[in-house]
């Protein structure tokens, strides 16, 4: 669903049966719904691991910088929402918990960095999910009601139709969670289960 198609939905829940047409029209509902949407829909990415968020690649070396701590230091993805783990390729050495992730300054912004012990580290984490398209159709459905929650009182003033928007979301949440269960499968090519993907 397109973020235009998930915010219309939104605001059928709060009693808006007009909807939008482009999240950039002169309107209040566009421009709370502006407002919200990506703050929501990165937050909802970040919080659980969705099936068709999780993606697995080899860590970028970084040559030029030394840690301290570790032996180390890895470019952060620039699609990564959130760590999930670091581990290596190797079935014996498995998942590493000590990782830091640090910031270092360069001549116009922090840069976010990964470092540790291992040589070749591999990363499982959440990536901000671009393609409208990959979604699946209840996480589309939560983040309407998610945004649903957060515009009821700026665009109706009434705190009850947010906690029928909040209830609404916390009944989709279990659901999404148990289906998302349901769906997540274990790699059957363990040799090719390092390799940069999509699950």
């Amino acid at each position: 669903m397109t973020d235009v198609q998930i915010c219309n939905y939104a605001l059928l829940q709060i009693g808006d049966t007009e909807g939008i047409s482009s999240m950039t029209e002169n309107t209040k509902a566009s421009k709370v719904c502006a407002r919200v949407y990506e703050i929501e829909r990165e937050t909802l990415l970040s919080e659980f691991p969705w099936n068709f968020v999780i993606k697995q690649a080899l860590l970028v070396k970084v040559t030029d910088e030394t840690s301290q701590e570790f032996n180390f230091v890895y470019e952060y993805p620039g699609d990564c929402l959130r760590v999930l783990k670091i581990f290596t390729g190797s079935e014996t050495d498995g998942m590493v918990n000590d990782y830091k992730i640090i910031y270092t300054k360069d001549a116009n912004d922090n840069i976010k960095r990964i470092v540790c012990n291992l040589d070749d580290a591999y990363i499982e984490y959440i990536m901000d999910m671009q393609d409208e398209n990959a979604d699946s159709a209840i996480f589309s459905k939560l983040l309407a009601y998610r945004i649903a929650a957060e515009i009821a009182v700026p665009l109706t003033g009434d705190a009850r139709i947010a906690q029928s928007a909040r209830q609404g979301y916390a009944e989709t949440l279990a659901k999404a969670k148990y289906l998302t269960a349901l769906e997540r499968q274990q790699p059957i090519n363990k040799g090719n289960r390092y390799m940069t993907a999509r699950r």
